[in-house]
């Protein structure tokens, strides 16, 4: 029989019964559990990432020879100072070199990607295995292909200088010439543009074909499809590979250790001059602040760029500001 309203009006609803609380003993168990999954995520962070990070904070204000023949002793912000006045000119130099390489490898490294996205979204027969063919030197070990490049470029009987010949063309001093050094370390990196294209293949992917013939039937031609609607769509996409570029181009070492040892400070980069600061010098309260140098000038880098992006990335179904 039904709950009436005062005077017999309609039935009253029935209200249902508040759920039960889980037991406080059932969700510790349950936090305790989940704690336990991820302890060993956990364990190496505070192990090999957090607790290094903060001993080379430490680090970077003492002065310290590993072999233990000096320190740890506090010196302050003596590193940081030396770093920035002029008693270490080759501070600037392989920041200059690192800057100069990053503001020319990113960019062709992006167009690179692009424009082999593009040709691999074609249809065509055997697309899988030409996209096998470019995504693999992504894949291979950095100092094998330092090793390869250094064959490549061998003023003496290096492919490059032979090609070069072959079509009249004078030997180039690829590792030699300080003019050519750091033009031979881009062309090396343009070996790896397959790690991006794999992610703008998948986003070529997802743009849906309507907005093309849409376009098409608005007169529009590929030219004006490309920069309207392909580039808006893949701004995302773009977005990262520019953040994890720069975040790899300031941190170039394996290329420039295998194909520069003993070639002079054309071939300086800065995590090169922080590994022979560390390792050859000894001087590892230096290269630790060199290493928090670098890691501040990534982050404001990737700030700026995380700052700029409203006004170029594209999100679907995000209001334009």
């Amino acid at each position: 029989m039904s709950a009436t309203g005062p005077l017999g009006t309609a039935p009253l609803a029935a209200t249902p019964s508040p759920p039960e609380k889980r037991g406080g003993g059932a969700a510790r168990s349950e936090a305790i559990a989940g704690y336990l999954f991820i302890s060993p995520w956990l364990l190496g962070f505070f192990l090999f990432t957090l607790g290094p990070m903060l001993y080379s904070l430490y680090l970077s204000f003492t002065r310290y020879d590993p072999r233990g023949v000096v320190g740890p002793l506090w010196v302050g912000l003596d590193n940081y100072k030396y770093a920035f006045t002029n008693v270490d000119e080759k501070f600037y130099h392989a920041l200059v070199n690192t800057f100069v390489y990053a503001g020319i490898s990113i960019p062709l490294g992006m167009a690179g990607s692009l424009a082999v996205a593009l040709l691999l979204t074609q249809e065509v027969k055997g697309l899988g295995i030409f996209r096998t063919i470019f995504y693999l030197p992504a894949v291979l070990p950095t100092i094998a292909v330092g090793m390869v490049f250094l064959w490549l470029f061998n003023t003496d009987y290096g492919l490059v200088n032979t090609g070069l010949q072959a079509v009249g063309l004078p030997r180039v001093d690829w590792l030699g010439n300080p003019s050519f050094v750091l033009p031979s370390y881009i062309i090396a990196s343009l070996w790896g543009v397959g790690g991006g294209m794999m992610v703008l293949i998948a986003a070529l992917k997802s743009i849906p074909r309507s907005y093309y013939e849409a376009a098409t039937l608005d007169g529009a031609g590929p030219i004006r499809q490309f920069f309207s609607i392909t580039l808006p769509q893949l701004s995302f996409v773009l977005y990262f590979n520019l953040i994890m570029g720069i975040i790899g181009a300031l941190q170039v070492f394996d290329i420039a250790f295998v194909m520069g040892q003993g070639a002079g400070e054309s071939h300086l980069f800065f995590v090169l001059y922080l590994y022979q600061a560390a390792w050859v010098r000894h001087q590892m309260g230096y290269a630790s602040a060199l290493a928090w140098i670098l890691f501040a000038i990534i982050l404001a880098i990737a700030m700026l760029v995380a700052k700029s992006s409203p006004m170029w990335v594209y999100y679907e179904g995000e209001k334009s500001k």
